[in-house]
């Protein structure tokens, strides 16, 4: 019989999952997952057990932060928010800009407002995970404007403006996300195996109980997450249907398979028709032309993104570092 939980074990099971997500090495997130999964089968905790003790910090919002105008900061935000349990989306909203001019026939100035579209990041998670979601995202971004107008800035301390906003900073800042993501993504995937592991392991040694896996504290965030935007019982809905659209796309696929095999001449014929179709609705490469790239910015950006440490701290104490030594930045 498990024993009754009190409100520090469940704050501390919590702590431990958040610790899991965004631990720096899958030993880190395994030992923090794996006293979790401990407290969760020693006292049956359940998700909204959790939730409901959590207090404030535990609590879900929505919150929105301007930005995302570019394709890399939305991709970014988003890899940011999928570490942290939060959902993502990108927000359009108008805004009033307002500009001063003189008119033609008086001689005094006046102020001219016109509505132009702007974006903004849209996040939903518990209220530390949004918290955390924005910090580290900010951080990135700042961190990557930072290395990208020092490397703008010549010995004399000349900034080039029009490089910084033009092409070369674009295609700089693109690269060192695109590296940045990709760590983001390591790091994911490195918990996740390593939870997988001890997964099979249970399985393996027959293990009883709650015995809650990171995976499935993942999914059981996205159902609150999608919950508190759209009501509850939205989640297993949307379960519910996508349940039976599989079901009913392989019996589709079934019924196909068996009058494929039964009519082999009209399953060719059909087959022929259907690439036809394909290519008239563009399905065959047919997109939007790429738009110019400043590949030599990028590769600038790539080398400067994977000096970037996903860790704000460390990025801190290089700062720290780099007044230490005269100046000299020394990434590790």
């Amino acid at each position: 019989m498990s024993e009754e939980p009190n409100n520090d074990i469940l704050r501390k099971t919590q702590k431990l999952l958040d610790l899991a997500a965004k631990a720096g090495t899958p030993e880190e997130a395994f030992a923090a997952t794996a006293k979790a999964s401990e407290w969760m089968e020693k006292y049956n905790l359940t998700s909204a057990m959790l939730e409901k003790t959590a207090g404030k910090d535990g609590k879900r919002e929505q919150a929105a932060v301007i930005g995302g105008q570019y394709v890399w900061q939305r991709e970014l935000w988003k890899s940011v928010a999928q570490l942290n349990f939060c959902l993502y989306w990108t927000q359009e909203y108008n805004a009033v800009r307002t500009r001063r001019e003189k008119a033609t026939h008086y001689d005094r100035v006046y102020e001219k407002g016109s509505i132009i579209v702007r974006k903004r990041h849209a996040l939903v998670g518990r209220t530390h995970n949004v918290a955390a979601t924005k910090a580290m995202a900010e951080y990135l971004e700042q961190t990557i404007a930072r290395l990208l107008r020092e490397r703008l800035t010549d010995s004399e301390g000349n900034f080039s403006h029009g490089d910084f906003n033009g092409s070369f900073g674009t295609s700089y800042r693109e690269g060192a996300a695109d590296v940045i993501m990709g760590k983001l993504q390591d790091r994911r995937n490195k918990i996740l195996a390593a939870d997988a592991r001890r997964k099979k392991a249970a399985t393996m040694n027959a293990s009883t109980g709650t015995d809650l896996m990171l995976s499935t504290f993942i999914d059981e965030e996205t159902d609150g997450n999608l919950d508190f935007i759209h009501g509850t019982g939205y989640s297993a809905e949307r379960a519910r249907r996508a349940t039976e659209a599989a079901l009913a796309r392989k019996e589709e696929r079934d019924a196909y398979t068996a009058w494929a095999k039964a009519n082999p001449e009209e399953a060719k014929v059909q087959a022929e028709e259907n690439r036809k179709r394909d290519r008239r609705r563009g399905g065959w490469g047919s997109g939007p032309r790429e738009r110019e790239k400043n590949w030599s910015a990028y590769r600038m950006g790539e080398d400067a993104g994977k000096n970037i440490s996903l860790n704000q701290q460390a990025e801190d104490g290089r700062q720290n570092h780099k007044a230490i030594t005269g100046g000299k930045t020394v990434y590790g």
